[in-house]
């Protein structure tokens, strides 16, 4: 992990340096885990301290890559979905069981306690020029989560990834959390 991490860091001070007066935003999956458990990755295993000094390490080198002069977004963890949504819409077009009323999707899921993102939100508070977004607060409402737009097109191309319809929703809220 620790490997990844490195090229990963890599690949932005290359972007930071080939655009030295734009801000930069990160995106990616924190360590793999919804709610900072252990962790094995690598033959390495993490216990939730050592995760929480990682994200740290990572974040601090990221301030630097930086600099004064831009500034940093950090995107959280999305929850995901509990279940292929596409794979639901497509049943429910079946003539059968569009007849029988059977398999209707559902449009939200119980929201869940994403704890990583709170690790990354405080300890981003820490540097003037690193900006927390969580993309849970244009999908989620009170305790539950979109999972399927207003649109009936799914939220996730999968449990995890972010359909196109998904990415334009969450994309326009980084975006407005970033003027």
């Amino acid at each position: 992990m620790r490997e990844r991490c490195i090229n990963r860091l890599d690949n932005l001070k290359k972007a930071a340096s080939e655009y030295p007066e734009a801000d930069l935003v990160i995106g990616q999956n924190w360590l793999n885990t919804k709610n900072l458990k252990s962790k094995q990755d690598d033959n390495i295993t993490l216990e939730p301290e050592e995760s929480e000094e990682q994200i740290n390490n990572y974040l601090k080198s990221l301030s630097e890559i930086v600099g004064d002069d831009s500034k940093g977004y950090i995107l959280g963890s999305t929850q995901g979905s509990s279940y292929n949504v596409f794979q639901c819409q497509a049943k429910s077009s079946l003539p059968l069981l569009a007849k029988l009323n059977e398999n209707d999707c559902e449009k939200w899921q119980k929201s869940s306690d994403i704890k990583i993102n709170n690790v990354i939100k405080q300890l981003s508070s820490q540097y003037n020029n690193l900006v927390y977004i969580d993309p849970n607060e244009t999908l989620c409402a009170k305790d539950k989560c979109r999972i399927i737009t207003d649109e009936n097109k799914p939220v996730y191309s999968d449990n995890r990834h972010f359909s196109k319809d998904g990415a334009d929703v969450v994309g326009k809220f980084i975006l407005d959390k970033m003027k």
